[in-house]
């Protein structure tokens, strides 16, 4: 019963039946009354998907994690997008081949929201992975240096350096990645871009020596005044 009036409210175009069917899965999310109103998600109105995920994101139940995975291949954006949000609470580890594929994508704000879920996705072997990836990474490796800053994954840090060595978009990206993660210990490999002729990765550089500079503070003083000795003016 309760699954057959939830139903005709995400189905409906009442906003405020909408609005307090989404507050009743977002606070109790019945695995059973999520199962039936995921089959029946492709049949309710797009306003009403999007509202069913988002409240599925609230809640956090498990439950809503297929709801969600399925709900990625939706015709619509809105819809798809919602549901990359919802995968940031419901997802794991096994959804980050698609979820780096989607933040590697042109399409927006699919792919943004694609990055807010890599981000956000639970679990400490989430961390685990993309670092690993982070060794033999193709061209998911901005995406991956990205990601792990914004999960402040420290562990990262030593595989990040590898990337100050390659020129281009990776390289900036690892050092904005060092921006969040890096300490005292990497200010030597950064101190020695700033000479460097690529103008990106030299600014970049000087970024993240301020940035870490500023959290770390006195820490950092043996390596800058070791720099300043054998440092050209500039």
């Amino acid at each position: 019963r309760v699954a057959e009036l939830l139903s005709a409210a995400f189905a409906g175009s009442d906003a405020e039946l909408l609005a307090l069917a989404a507050d009743w899965v977002a606070e109790r999310a019945d695995p059973e009354v999520v199962r039936i109103l995921g089959e029946r998600l492709p049949s309710l109105s797009p306003a009403g998907q999007v509202a069913l995920l988002e409240a599925l994101r609230v809640s956090g139940g498990k439950a809503g994690a297929s709801v969600a995975r399925n709900a990625l291949s939706s015709p619509g954006a809105e819809v798809r997008t919602a549901a990359l949000r919802a995968m940031g609470s419901l997802g794991d580890s096994s959804d980050l081949p698609v979820l780096l594929r989607l933040c590697a994508s042109q399409r927006e704000p699919e792919s943004a929201a694609a990055r807010f879920a890599l981000a956000n996705l639970p679990g400490t072997e989430v961390d685990d992975l993309l670092a690993r990836r982070l060794q033999d990474p193709g061209p998911e490796a901005v995406v991956l240096l990205q990601t792990l800053a914004a999960r402040h994954s420290a562990d990262a840090t030593e595989a990040t350096l590898s990337f100050l060595k390659e020129p281009g978009a990776a390289r900036v990206a690892a050092l904005e990645a060092l921006a969040v993660l890096g300490d005292e210990h990497q200010l030597p490999a950064l101190i020695s871009l700033l000479n460097d002729p690529e103008t990106a990765a030299r600014e970049a550089a000087q970024r993240t020596l301020e940035s870490i500079v500023a959290r770390t503070r006195v820490r950092s003083l043996e390596a800058i005044n070791a720099a300043y000795q054998t440092g050209d003016s500039a």
